[in-house]
């Protein structure tokens, strides 16, 4: 019941604001099933008190769909999580590794070491589209990675949704003339 509560609670969005306390006191109690919604709640609600669960979860290896989202609503002030979201985005496949790196992008200047390690999969079929995204997010703070995206949006072979999100990206981040 407590995790169904949470659940809708996450859902109602800035409605939930008069419930916050007891958000908050659901990530200190712990219970495995509340926290992940409660988590979602309070980032949708901007409230960057969760930013110590986020990372702890993180650090632990938790790296379920609420916790990654809560990362990447609260942007740079979760910068913290840099270094579990880097190696989400190097050792897992699939959503997890998108997710993460969306959240990474969002992170402006305080995440521009995963630039890197976003660009490494965009060969990787959906995923690419989703590291072209996160490439897209940094704008010309990922310029070291323009090289990478031209040649990958030169490559006929490439994915169509990955290599169109990578011209996106070079969009945002403002090919030069030379390139």
């Amino acid at each position: 019941i407590r995790s169904a509560a949470a659940l809708q609670l996450a859902a109602m969005g800035r409605h939930a604001a008069a419930v916050r306390h007891l958000l908050l006191l659901a990530l200190e109690v712990g219970d495995e099933l509340v926290v992940p919604h409660a988590l979602n709640a309070l980032s949708r609600l901007g409230d960057e008190r969760v930013v110590p669960h986020v990372v702890r979860r993180l650090a632990a290896g938790k790296d379920d769909q609420w916790t990654l989202e809560a990362a990447k609503r609260l942007g740079p002030a979760a910068s913290a999580a840099v270094p579990y979201l880097r190696r989400l985005v190097r050792e897992t496949e699939g959503n997890t590794r998108v997710v993460a790196a969306h959240a990474l992008g969002g992170m402006g200047a305080a995440s521009v070491g995963a630039i890197d390690d976003v660009a490494d999969f965009l060969t990787a079929g959906y995923e690419g589209a989703g590291a072209a995204w996160a490439l897209r997010q940094w704008g010309e703070l990922a310029r070291p990675a323009l090289p990478r995206l031209l040649k990958f949006v030169a490559d006929p072979a490439a994915e169509k949704t990955a290599r169109n999100g990578a011209i996106d990206a070079v969009a945002a981040i403002g090919a030069d003339e030379e390139a």
